[in-house]
């Protein structure tokens, strides 16, 4: 039995999503990017802003950012500290280019070594939930 979807309203602008963590692996996105290190979120705010502006219009955004997941406390906090740096910066480099965010976020577990993590317009996550 499929679980239900639960949303919650983390800010105006990213809404989160949570339904089976597995579907969302096969989510089909434009672009991949793997979080290793600090210094990769800069390259990853590059691409998702280049992304954002080639597909914002058509409401055909989507990316997946995998952040690397441990089993210890400091992996979840260095995770939790790159997505949080990575969303700030995207959010600043959208707002300075005058557009206005319209993005949908869902956050799961993608396979035993990464979180991942989806920014998608939300009429695709909408088609996928269905």
């Amino acid at each position: 039995m499929m679980e239900m979807e639960k949303y919650i309203h983390i800010c105006p602008i990213f809404t989160y999503v949570m339904r089976s963590p597995a579907s969302y692996a096969n989510f089909l996105v434009q672009e991949t990017i793997n979080i290793k290190t600090i210094s990769d979120v800069d390259y990853a705010v590059n691409r998702l802003v280049k992304i954002y502006l080639l597909y914002h219009e058509e409401n055909n955004f989507s990316c997946r950012i995998l952040l690397p997941k441990g089993d210890d406390r400091s992996s979840r906090v260095t995770a939790k500290s790159f997505g949080l740096n990575l969303q700030n910066a995207f959010l600043r480099a959208i707002k300075k280019k005058k557009l206005k965010p319209n993005i949908k976020q869902v956050r799961y577990v993608h396979d035993g070594s990464h979180y991942g993590w989806i920014l998608a317009s939300p009429t695709l996550i909408n088609e996928f939930n269905v």
